[in-house]
């Protein structure tokens, strides 16, 4: 039946497509067939259940843009999490690397200022010592 309704009468149609429209039809009777109530089978019904599906599939088709344009924009705010995390991780390590510079300059510090003091120390003693001779000598 769907077949004849859909052929073209002059035969110029290619009859592959003509084909893919009689099976198109004869699947949304078919689902008529299952859905609607008996006194709803009708030529009318066949093509509103068409624009039914027209509209759910346009439904479909912009559920799918959107969800490919989130998916899109968490990858992005993935792949800017991950250059953080890694430019914030290099930052670090170049902080750890100043921390360590600084440890070793005020240890460096601390080495030369006891070394300062024991000069120092040994610079008094020597004071004391080269005082007492010249004050033993003058007595």
């Amino acid at each position: 039946v769907a077949l004849n309704i859909l052929s073209d009468p002059n035969g110029k149609s290619d009859p592959f497509w003509e084909k893919s429209a009689a099976d198109y039809f004869s699947g949304l009777a078919l689902g008529l067939f299952e859905d609607a109530k008996e006194e709803e089978i009708n030529l009318i019904q066949v093509v509103d259940y068409s624009y039914d599906i027209y509209s759910i599939l346009n439904d479909v088709e912009k559920i799918s843009y959107m969800l490919d344009n989130i998916s899109r924009e968490v990858v992005l705010v993935k792949d800017k999490f991950i250059a953080d995390f890694f430019q914030y991780k290099g930052l670090i390590a170049e902080y750890d690397s100043v921390i360590e510079k600084l440890d070793l300059i005020l240890f460096t510090i601390d080495k030369e200022k006891e070394e300062i003091n024991s000069s120092k120390e040994e610079l008094k003693k020597q004071e004391n010592i080269n005082y007492e001779k010249v004050k033993t000598r003058t007595i």
